[in-house]
């Protein structure tokens, strides 16, 4: 898989800090402000590593997960999830086969790469 990166959270400033962390690593950073542009950037072909917020107004990462896997935009995606929540939600069990990590914030930036840096090496 190419070191391609797509960043969807509503917080300017967290998409601006995962930008920084993945481009001095290497990856080519697409950002999604919403639920809504993130199936807009995928319809237009984007295929890679989606990093994707839960909490996020008018479309939730849940809804725009299930919006993914109902348009078949899921396919040659992996999709982890990004939530100020330590546990996941139990929208999480009827989505977890699309969902391949679920991250806690705040992170750190050599354990999101970390993360990242698996799916992109198999």
């Amino acid at each position: 898989m190419d070191k391609k990166v797509l960043v969807v959270d509503d917080d300017s400033s967290i998409r601006m800090s995962v930008q920084m962390v993945f481009e001095d690593a290497g990856y080519q950073v697409t950002l999604a402000e919403s639920g809504k542009n993130c199936l807009e950037i995928l319809k237009n072909g984007y295929k890679g590593i989606i990093l994707m917020d839960i909490m996020m107004p008018i479309m939730t990462g849940w809804e725009t997960i299930q919006a993914i896997v109902d348009q078949n935009l899921h396919e040659g995606n992996i999709i982890a999830m990004l939530s100020a929540k330590n546990e996941a939600d139990e929208q999480f069990d009827s989505l977890k086969e699309f969902i391949a990590d679920y991250l806690s914030k705040p992170f750190e930036a050599d354990e999101l790469i970390a993360i990242v840096d698996k799916y992109v090496s198999n």
